[in-house]
């Protein structure tokens, strides 16, 4: 990829902020976490008025992402600016970019003690999305939603026994592996661990460490 947008401008314009998100990826998940947040945030501030919005919505949610799980509010921040309908998410980002996209306004809310507005956001994504997730056979998602919301009503649930074993056998199933599934889990564990989501996530990616 780098070899064609160093000889060619129009590869240049179309992979430039893919190949920096990609690495910035790379960065955080393997414990460069200051770097890769530097990396988007420069991403960011080179983005011109041809550049396509969906390379700058990616760019962004991933830079709240990264910030949330560092307890930075400035994930708020990067929240507001990610402004356009849940409908041209759907149709430009895809149902799946959209879902974890409300699902991390949820979570991001809830963490900087927006309790009532988490909740909002939360029964607007059931109502919007429930019938959906269901068709789709994902209700691993609602399963998820209702561990969140059992936390929103009542924080000390993370002390009871059945709450954490019912997180952990969510961890344990192999169709949550993927590294945007584990932030989520590695959120709800980090209300019991009394630990940054970031440390929580890196010993899910990298167990060895």
């Amino acid at each position: 990829m780098i070899g064609l947008m160093e000889t060619d401008s129009r590869y240049y314009a179309l992979f430039y902020l893919r190949h920096n998100l990609l690495y910035a990826l790379n960065l955080f998940f393997t414990g460069l976490a200051d770097d890769a947040i530097a990396r988007l945030q420069k991403s960011l501030s080179n983005t011109k008025n041809t550049t396509k919005p969906e390379d700058v919505e990616d760019l962004r949610i991933c830079l709240a992402m990264f910030l949330a799980l560092r307890n930075d509010r400035g994930s708020l921040k990067q929240l507001t600016l990610l402004t356009r309908t849940d409908a041209w998410y759907e149709k430009k980002m895809g149902m799946l970019w959209t879902i974890r996209k409300n699902l991390m306004e949820i979570l991001i809310q809830a963490q900087f003690d927006n309790i009532e507005l988490a909740t909002s956001r939360l029964s607007s994504f059931r109502r919007r999305y429930k019938k959906y997730l269901q068709k789709a056979s994902e209700e691993r998602v609602l399963v998820f939603l209702r561990l969140v919301e059992k936390y929103l009503q009542k924080p000390d649930v993370t002390y009871d026994t059945n709450y954490r074993g019912t997180v952990l056998n969510f961890l344990n199933q192999a169709q949550n592996n993927d590294i945007f599934t584990l932030t989520f889990i590695a959120w709800l564990m980090a209300r019991w661990e009394k630990k940054n989501t970031y440390e929580v996530v890196l010993n899910l990616v990298n167990p060895q460490n």
